[in-house]
């Protein structure tokens, strides 16, 4: 038996191949999917409308509990006012004997209670005061003149106000997206009842070269 022996000899192979894949109906799976991807961020743009909305209405409270402190100071102030002319008259009727020591006493009850209310009340509006400028963002102790002026538009219709009210609150238009989409959520799940229909093709390349091969004896 004879060999042969070559040197530097190779063999090559070449290979290659692409497959094409393609669905042509899903159950409508990937509508469903995509309906759900829009329903979901409305829901997270209305969830955030809804808390900026709820902040306004904390400022807009807060600034109306201000006008109420700052009413009842002003009610608590002349109250104490009347009070101090009360006591200065009783004190004077008292020096020239037309009163009792006990319509002084009276009096001065009366006139401390009073001033009691208003610090209260004083306190109340500092409060008041605040909170107003904490909902607002600031954290300084600066103080606010809340202003009982409001200019109402007479043009408004009530009944145009009740449909807006319906149509465009953000409460009602999130439990409308969330209510879609749990029927979108149904429908996905039930889009397995239906067959998956899909197309698909390849192609192959293959080349093999051979230096040397074995030789006949």
């Amino acid at each position: 038996i004879r060999q042969i022996s070559v040197d530097g000899a190779e063999s090559r192979t070449y290979n290659a191949s692409v497959q094409l894949s393609y669905t042509l109906f899903d159950g409508f799976r990937g509508r469903y999917r995509y309906e759900q991807l829009k329903t979901q961020n409305s829901a997270a743009q209305l969830s955030t409308r809804i808390t900026i909305e709820n902040t306004l209405l904390e400022v807009a409270d807060a600034y109306l509990a201000l006008l109420r402190a700052e009413e009842n100071v002003n009610i608590r102030e002349e109250n104490l006012t009347l009070s101090e002319d009360r006591l200065e008259r009783i004190r004077e009727d008292r020096r020239v004997s037309s009163a009792t020591e006990l319509s002084v006493l009276n009096a001065e009850v009366s006139y401390n209670a009073d001033e009691i209310e208003l610090s209260a009340a004083r306190v109340e509006r500092k409060n008041a005061v605040r909170n107003l400028l904490y909902l607002m963002g600031d954290e300084s102790d600066g103080d606010v003149n809340a202003a009982d002026t409001f200019v109402l538009n007479e043009s408004l219709n009530p009944d145009e106000l009740l449909r807006l009210s319906m149509t465009q609150n953000a409460a009602i238009l999130l439990a409308e997206e969330q209510t879609f989409l749990a029927e979108l959520n149904k429908n996905i799940e039930g889009a397995d009842r239906f067959p998956r229909i899909s197309l698909s093709g390849s192609y192959g390349y293959f080349r093999q070269e051979i230096d040397a091969s074995n030789l006949p004896l």
